[in-house]
């Protein structure tokens, strides 16, 4: 009984799972998207002082995004060793046509 009730616990978020995986993705951005992604941009906080550099833009849309974002992480870092930051922090924003910063990714 109790895998009974498991299994149509589980059965919901499966389907889900399978629906988003079938419909969400064709292999480019399409209008179904609220914005087109042109980049990313990277961002260095320096925890001591509280200042925010600018690391770069990398340019990249949401199927390139993963690899968008182990650019940007590597950018930070460059950024930060250049700044000579010892306590530092960074958030990658994506860049659409109307916003430097639509959301945060890391």
């Amino acid at each position: 009984m109790r895998v009974l009730k498991m299994m149509v616990r589980l059965r919901m978020p499966a389907l889900v799972v399978l629906y988003a995986s079938l419909v969400g993705c064709d292999g480019h951005d399409s209008e179904y998207y609220p914005y087109t992604m042109k980049g990313l941009n990277a961002l260095v906080y320096d925890n001591a002082s509280g200042k925010e550099y600018f690391a770069g833009f990398i340019e990249a849309s949401y199927f390139s995004r993963s690899e968008a974002a182990s650019k940007c992480a590597a950018l930070a870092a460059r950024a930060a060793a250049a700044n000579h930051l010892r306590e530092w922090s960074y958030v990658c924003c994506t860049v659409t046509s109307s916003s430097d910063c639509v959301t945060k990714v890391r």
